[in-house]
């Protein structure tokens, strides 16, 4: 515990350029955009494209366990998503070497199946540089939370 505080301490207090963070905010809301354009489209080929070999996806609920999907899981399940629409916002990206950590906020009017799953996520992705493209190698959904009540 005590070294993940430290590690990141040390990360917040990294003072990166401001052209760095506002080509890193633009590079990868673009990679967002178009994965969940793709997405929308049902146009495998680029998903398939955009995440890695090696990609996992994992969604926490409140009162449930964390659904974890491989890979092939979750790009089968294109066929049954219908993302109808969008939006991204508050996106931040901050690169270490050849990973970028990439958080924002989702807001999508949609199904899967025959579920809604309408309405705002928190969506933490990792991506990582091979052989000179970007491809997601991790992706960490959730709903958010209302902030606390003062008391």
């Amino acid at each position: 515990m005590l070294k993940s505080t430290i590690l990141f301490v040390l990360l917040a207090a990294t003072s990166v350029p401001a052209a760095t963070v506002e080509e890193d905010h633009a590079a990868f809301t673009a990679l967002e955009l178009k994965l969940l354009s793709a997405i929308r489209a049902k146009q495998v080929a680029i998903v398939d494209e955009l995440i890695s070999p090696e990609f996992a996806w994992s969604l926490a609920l409140e009162g449930r366990a964390n659904a974890v999907m491989s890979r092939s899981e979750w790009i089968n399940g294109v066929d049954y998503y219908d993302l109808f629409s969008f939006d991204i916002s508050r996106l931040s990206a901050q690169t270490f070497g050849g990973l970028t950590l990439v958080h924002f906020r989702y807001t999508i009017a949609g199904t899967l199946g025959t579920a809604g799953v309408s309405g705002g996520y928190v969506v933490t992705d990792l991506w990582e540089k091979k052989k000179g493209d970007w491809k997601l190698l991790r992706r960490f959904v959730s709903r958010p939370v209302p902030p606390p009540k003062a008391e």
